[in-house]
C-alpha cells in the first residue's frame, strides 16, 4: 500500500480490488467515531459522516476510507480531499484535476509535511494519540482528538480550513 502511494502520488493506483477493499476497510469500517476540536470549532465523525455546525452554514462530509466529499445534504461545499495511505490532497470545487494542497504522510515521524519546498516546515503537522499539532506558530495551533476515527480525517479538515482561508 505505501509503495503504491509513493509511486502513484497522482492517485492512479496499481492495487488490485482486494487490496483496495482492505485499505478502505482499514480507513473506514474499523472506526467507531469521535470528535476533534480546534478552539471552539468541533467536528464529529460517526457512521462515515463528518459534521460541523460552527461555520456559517452546517457542513456534512462523507468518508469512504479514501475520499472525503460534501454530502448532498450539505448546502456548503469546500472542495474534496483524497488519501492514498501516503499522500493527502485537497481539491477546490473548480479545479478537480490539480490539488489545491498536497501533504506527504511520514509514518515513522507521524508527521504530515506540506509538499512545497520553501515553506515545507512552516506548515507541517505532527500527530500524537490525542493531538494534531502544528510545527509552526504561522500555521497555528492544535487539534484535540477524542474517540476512534482515521487520523487522516483531522488533517483533511485542516486542509479544508486552509482552502477556506485562501478562498
Amino acid at each position: 500500500m505505501a509503495i503504491d502511494g509513493v509511486s502513484n502520488s497522482n492517485f492512479k493506483s496499481t492495487m488490485d480490488l482486494l487490496q483496495k477493499e482492505q485499505f478502505l476497510n482499514l480507513n473506514k469500517k474499523n472506526h467507531k467515531g469521535g470528535s476533534f476540536r480546534f478552539g471552539e470549532e468541533e467536528w464529529i465523525y460517526c457512521d462515515s459522516k463528518l459534521t460541523n455546525n460552527c461555520w456559517s452554514e452546517p457542513l456534512e462530509y462523507l468518508w469512504d476510507g479514501c475520499t472525503l466529499v460534501a454530502s448532498s445534504e450539505s448546502k456548503t461545499h469546500m472542495g474534496k480531499g483524497r488519501w492514498n495511505g501516503v499522500w493527502l490532497t485537497w481539491y477546490s470545487e473548480e479545479k478537480i484535476k490539480e490539488p489545491y494542497l498536497k501533504y506527504l504522510y511520514q509514518p515513522s515521524l507521524k508527521q504530515f509535511t506540506f509538499d512545497s519546498f520553501p515553506i515545507r516546515n512552516q506548515f507541517s503537522w505532527t500527530l500524537s494519540r490525542h493531538f494534531l499539532v502544528s510545527s509552526s506558530s504561522l500555521a497555528g495551533g492544535e487539534w484535540i482528538i477524542e474517540g476512534d476515527f482515521p487520523p487522516a480525517l483531522v488533517m483533511l479538515v485542516q486542509m479544508m480550513k486552509y482552502y477556506r482561508a485562501g478562498k
